[in-house]
């Protein structure tokens, strides 16, 4: 899938591990970045959720997936030109997400 980042500033903590690790802390931010390699290497939204069935939360078109204790990632489905409206629940015809928001609670 494609994977994009809602902020520049999140996009650098989350490409960069020595900001991933200051911003998050070092066993979250390897975390992090195995959730996002695993984004990356899905060919659909669907196939990450079989991936993370027990992890995910859904509300409309956005996904909310636990990847650490305490720790949780917020993706939007950004849905294509041929693919009209919402996801409605078929998250097969997502092929690219957007990370709005890593959220580490305070004892991550």
């Amino acid at each position: 899938m494609i994977l994009s980042f809602s902020t520049k500033k999140l996009r650098d903590s989350c490409q960069r591990l020595d900001l991933a690790d200051e911003a998050f802390g070092a066993k979250q931010a390897q975390a992090l970045f195995r959730l996002l390699a695993e984004v990356e290497a899905a060919g659909t939204a669907d196939d990450l959720l079989a991936l993370y069935a027990q992890e995910a939360r859904f509300e409309e078109d956005s996904i909310l997936i636990t990847f650490a204790p305490q720790c949780s990632a917020s993706f939007d489905a950004v849905l294509g030109k041929s693919t009209l409206g919402s996801v409605s629940g078929d998250w097969s015809v997502v092929r690219r997400l957007k990370l709005t928001l890593v959220e580490i609670g305070p004892d991550a």
